[in-house]
């Protein structure tokens, strides 16, 4: 599977939740939003995976700052980590059990955290836990 199509499934998985967040409004998300979502989710899963330095500094800033921003409001805003996302899906490698059910557990924070219900960040976890998977290289 190549990138592109993970974040298509990312998005295809969160979408219909992506709007949870929001308590007494509902309205359609920006593309561009689901679009860096799924880059968060792919960089949380895999930031136990190895060295976040290796991916660029800031990375995991950028998106911690991208989920505190989305929450105070739906402007628009930037992450610009696609080449980081895509360096880690090339440089990563299928980990322990162990390890992935720690990076699953990162990815359900990082969902529960934009606003979803845990019940439904765990469900949504689980398939992009995955999607994820198959990207990585054997």
């Amino acid at each position: 599977m190549n990138q592109d199509q993970l974040r298509t499934d990312i998005i295809d998985e969160i979408g219909p939740d992506a709007h949870s967040l929001y308590d007494e409004e509902r309205y359609a998300i920006p593309e561009i939003i689901l679009h860096l979502l799924a880059d968060a989710c792919i960089i949380e899963f895999l930031k136990g995976f190895f060295d976040f330095e290796g991916l660029g500094k800031g990375a995991r800033d950028r998106f911690g700052e991208f989920i505190r921003e989305f929450r105070q409001g739906p402007e628009l805003v930037t992450l610009n980590i696609s080449g980081d996302v895509d360096h880690a899906l090339t440089a990563a490698r299928v980990p322990s059990d162990e390890a992935i059910a720690e990076a699953r557990e990162h990815l359900v924070n990082l969902l529960t955290t934009y606003g979803m219900h845990p019940d439904i960040a765990k469900a949504h976890a689980a398939v992009i836990e995955q999607s994820i998977l198959s990207a990585l290289p054997q």
